[in-house]
């Protein structure tokens, strides 16, 4: 059995942002390895020189080993052993700063990490300027960072910066501002949806098949696309971007993520809405085939129908109710023969009409999918 909610006035939170490391930690590190000048070793500071060496490269293989608490310790002794020996205004305690704040935040303090971070940033603007290329990087874990710590507006900050440096020294055809324009995209993508749809049309824009072989940031940033055409009721522009997002799909892929299951979602609503109903079966069925219901005798239902949820009449009295119907499905997910089971008239006559509307993901049997007879759907109906 599978059930409805339905609230009038209820609010849905559509605001999602995946904070994700986009370069390896080895890479990273191999960016930032230091040498140190043999001119340092003098009897002097010799004993500076090892205490740091030492630190540094317990640091080094803490992180590539994926210990970070114990890299961020390592780093931190790093770079106290390595001020009295550059000077705090050096490209070498630069790049240290930023190792530390880097593990820092790898490590789970990621306050700590991001304040580091910024400490970075001031030294870089002292070194290179604020627009100098060394940015990108920091740019790019701060948007991250902000972005776990819900510092919405400074993940945004960044992530604006980072494309504007990434555009200038890697192109606008680069995988490199692929990656940042779709980071920036979500990470406005509830804020100022117009501002994302720009930065989404950058990432596919920039997204070849050479910046993006195995097509993830375009079929992304098609579905963000579409998905807010859909949302605004632009019907024409989210079927464009949607089917786009699906001609992307890897016929390789393990499972449907759960991109793919909102743009197949959103194409069943699409559609329906639009009198093709015939179109919206094969992705009924995809999603029967590629993501199966996880509980034994559950359907997916994906899409309800554009009329209203909650009956007038019952609104007006500020009347509620729980409603099981009984219908079977077909193999195209489309409702038939639809039967009240318990609840009241009002409601009951209500939902009879309505699951008619319904599309569901069919059962799969065999990759193929199958009719289900005798399904029960529970609709809650309150007022808050």
């Amino acid at each position: 059995m599978s059930g409805l909610a339905v609230k009038r006035h209820a609010a849905v939170n559509r605001s999602m942002i995946r904070a994700r490391i986009s370069h390896s930690v080895a890479a990273m590190l191999a960016s930032l390895v230091l040498v140190l000048s043999n001119a340092l070793a003098d009897d002097d500071d010799a004993q500076n020189v090892k205490a740091f060496n030492t630190a540094y490269l317990a640091y080094k293989a803490d992180a590539e080993a994926g210990d970070y608490e114990s890299a961020a310790d390592n780093a931190a002794k790093a770079l106290a052993e390595g001020l009295p020996l550059f000077g705090n205004r050096t490209e070498e305690v630069r790049m240290l700063t930023f190792n530390l704040g880097l593990m820092l935040s790898l490590s789970g303090d990621e306050k700590a990490g991001f304040d580091r971070l910024e400490d970075a940033v001031a030294l870089t603007e002292r070194l290179h300027g604020k627009n100098a290329e060394q940015m990108v990087p920091i740019y790019e874990q701060l948007e991250r960072i902000a972005g776990n710590l819900g510092r919405s507006r400074d993940q945004r900050a960044y992530a604006k910066r980072e494309v504007a440096l990434t555009t200038r020294y890697f192109g606008r055809r680069s995988p490199e501002l692929a990656d940042a324009a779709l980071r920036a995209g979500l990470a406005y993508e509830s804020a100022n949806p117009k501002e994302a749809a720009k930065y989404f049309e950058r990432a596919y824009s920039a997204a070849s098949t050479e910046a993006d072989p195995d097509g993830r940031i375009r079929r992304r940033s098609a579905a963000a696309l579409g998905s807010m055409a859909y949302e605004t009721d632009d019907l024409k522009e989210a079927e464009a971007w949607l089917l786009r997002a699906i001609d992307e799909l890897s016929p390789d892929r393990p499972e449907m993520d759960d991109v793919e299951f909102r743009t197949r979602r959103q194409l069943v609503g699409l559609f329906e809405r639009t009198g093709r109903g015939d179109l919206a079966t094969e992705h009924c069925v995809a999603v029967g085939v590629y993501r199966p219901a996880k509980e034994a005798g559950s359907m997916q239902l994906l899409y309800t129908g554009e009329g209203p949820m909650y009956p007038e009449n019952a609104i007006l009295r500020n009347r509620t109710g729980t409603v099981v119907t009984r219908f079977n499905i077909d193999a195209d997910g489309r409702v038939h023969d639809p039967e009240l089971v318990s609840g009241g008239r009002e409601f009951g006559d209500f939902m009879l009409d309505r699951v008619m509307e319904f599309r569901f993901a069919p059962q799969v049997l065999d990759d193929q999918p199958v009719v289900t007879e005798g399904f029960e759907f529970t609709t809650n109906f309150d007022i808050d």
